[in-house]
């Protein structure tokens, strides 16, 4: 054992399910470093092996910016290994096409190309440190020997596949429709209790165009009161919310549908409380501590914070199988991301019916956009006459 974490085949299994920044980094030439990154595991314990991949890069001149964009993918990464099995898949396992296969699940959330080519030069960057510090062997490398296949250009630049870079930006534009997604629900979990959570997620996605890290971080103890919830129902009022975890790392306060907040304490007071006493069960039984995490999804494999991976891949699944079914087809796409783009479009549409001055700016308010700029990739169908809820 390294610092808690397996090593040799199947390595690093130990659920991963934090992401967080330290302000008492010491790295050489530098005073403590605010915000370092650092990756935990359901116990707390730090992923040591990332952490020292993100000191040397930091050591080699990069900026503590480009340090966090690269904890995120290779977070992402880690996930995606866990999840890929019940036992998951361990760095020494990846080969060419599972990195094929995991750049078109990265595009399948939503996000661009380039972005999935971003990850990849950074999952692949990591791969090859792991196999020259010999934490993994005959990995990753030049000739047919290896899993993962590099090649090495004249500048001395390595290349592979998945990284490669597309000239344009093949963002899918069509917002999901609402009878979409409702049969995308349908199609969820089998068991009552993970399809309520499912469904309940979904929710959180389309109607408050939360990303999935943040329907994923929401605790307990940012709800409303459940009596609160039910006023605001009767009054015919929202009621608030504050996010503690968004993309900028700014807190921000937005309205809430009292519904949603009603129907998510039934969840937690159903379907999460079974989950919760599965594991203080378990933990009984073989001697062990269980404490309740905050967080309002609980995975019903870890009893741990569900992750944004397991969420796309949800709804991904989801969806293929309502392809499958024949409800829907691959053009009638219902992904992840999708659900934020359809919140977005949704209220610009209201606004617009409503007669709101500048809905834009409101709108970018509520989705916490940095720019306009950054709105429109979310436009395309704004006058679009067939979009309807």
């Amino acid at each position: 054992m390294k610092g808690g974490w397996t090593w040799g085949r199947g390595a690093w299994r130990v659920p991963v399910a934090h992401f967080r920044r330290t302000d008492s980094a010491l790295v050489a030439g530098h005073e403590a470093v605010k915000g370092f990154p650092l990756i935990l595991s359901n116990s707390y314990r730090v992923h040591w092996i990332s952490l020292r991949f993100f000191l040397k890069v930091f050591s080699e001149g990069a900026t503590l910016s480009s340090v966090h964009t690269y904890a995120q993918h290779i977070f992402d990464l880690i996930n995606q290994l866990e999840h890929e099995s019940d036992d998951g898949m361990g760095f020494d396992q990846i080969y060419d096409e599972w990195l094929v296969s995991y750049r078109h699940e990265i595009i399948s959330r939503g996000n661009t190309e380039n972005y999935a080519s971003q990850v990849l030069r950074t999952c692949v960057t990591f791969l090859l440190w792991l196999e020259e510090e010999k934490y993994i062997h005959m990995v990753i490398g030049e000739g047919a020997l290896y899993k993962v296949r590099v090649r090495r250009t004249a500048k001395g630049n390595v290349t592979h596949p998945a990284a490669k870079s597309m000239n344009g930006d093949k963002r899918k534009s069509v917002a999901p429709r609402a009878e979409w997604i409702d049969i995308v629900k349908e199609y969820g979990p089998a068991d009552e209790g993970l399809s309520a959570r499912f469904e309940l997620m979904v929710d959180w996605g389309a109607v408050l165009q939360l990303r999935a890290h943040e329907i994923c971080a929401l605790k307990v103890p940012q709800l409303p009161e459940l009596k609160t919830a039910e006023n605001a129902i009767r009054d015919g009022r929202f009621v608030d919310i504050t996010l503690t975890v968004t993309k900028g790392g700014k807190s921000k306060t937005i309205p809430v549908s009292p519904l949603l907040i009603k129907n998510t304490w039934e969840f937690i007071y159903s379907a999460r409380q079974r989950i919760v006493n599965k594991f203080k069960r378990r933990a009984t039984k073989n001697r062990e501590g269980y404490v309740e995490p905050k967080q309002i999804f609980l995975s019903d494999k870890t009893g741990q914070a569900f992750s944004p991976v397991s969420l796309s891949n949800a709804v991904r699944s989801a969806f293929l199988k309502a392809v499958k079914d024949g409800r829907l087809t691959m053009d009638e796409r219902v992904w992840l991301h999708g659900l934020r783009h359809k919140g977005i479009l949704s209220a610009l549409k209201k606004l617009d019916a409503e007669g709101i001055d500048r809905p834009e700016a409101i709108v970018r308010q509520i989705s916490r956009h940095s720019s306009d700029d950054a709105m429109e990739p979310y436009l395309t169908d704004r006058f679009n006459r067939e979009f309807h809820e």
